[in-house]
């Protein structure tokens, strides 16, 4: 199954779920008219440039930022990113961390991360497959997914201005992400490990999506 989002359709957001709730996702955020600016594909891997590697760090801050966000595979592309992150309640003991590679890559004792995950679905109350759908109330304790997002957004632009306005690094058009991003819900076990296996190997496909 291919998990790649078509960037020109609208978000596949579902109208009355509350993303404010528990759950485990899957989502990618694409550079502004899909501009090459993070780095290139070598020999099928990710080769991250300065930029690329700002963005990697932000990314990994994200759990200092909201404590009950747990990071899970990860992948930055030339022109946008592929993630799994968790939302779990605050306070709630987090899944092992993966140790990331120089190339923006998460490596996962699999077994150990998809049981990790799932278990905290189940207690903290089962996403919807199908659109229509509400999740439990919102919860103070809950942080929503969209805030988690346009506060990575926010800093990595931030210091990407900083860059440009120094010469270091090429410019962009309004905006350096595209508006809104694409996600998601996963609901299991083989969901969760299908998409993992898709972001890992993203940079094997590359070519298949440049032609």
């Amino acid at each position: 199954m291919a998990y790649i989002q078509n960037q020109n359709r609208r978000s596949n957001r579902f109208k009355g779920y509350n993303y404010a709730t528990a759950g485990t996702y899957y989502i990618t955020i694409c550079v502004q008219h899909h501009q090459h600016l993070f780095g290139k594909i070598i020999r099928n891997e990710m080769q991250l440039n300065s930029a690329g590697k700002m963005v990697n760090k932000w990314w990994h801050k994200i759990p200092a930022k909201y404590k009950s966000a747990q990071l899970g595979a990860f992948i930055i592309m030339p022109n946008h990113l592929h993630a799994i992150i968790h939302l779990a309640p605050v306070g709630a003991a987090p899944c092992g961390r993966p140790d990331i590679s120089a190339h923006g890559t998460a490596k996962h004792n699999q077994a150990e991360q998809e049981k990790c995950y799932l278990d905290l679905l189940s207690k903290d109350h089962a996403t919807p497959s199908t659109g229509g759908h509400t999740g439990p109330p919102l919860r103070e304790n809950y942080i929503a997914l969209g805030d988690v997002v346009r506060w990575f957004k926010t800093m990595s632009t931030n210091e990407y201005i900083k860059h440009v306005k120094n010469g270091n690094w090429c410019s962009f058009h309004k905006r350096l992400w595209q508006r809104d991003y694409y996600e998601t819900i996963i609901n299991n076990k083989r969901q969760l490990t299908n998409i993992r296996q898709y972001i890992l190997d993203n940079p094997r496909r590359w070519q298949n999506y440049q032609k």
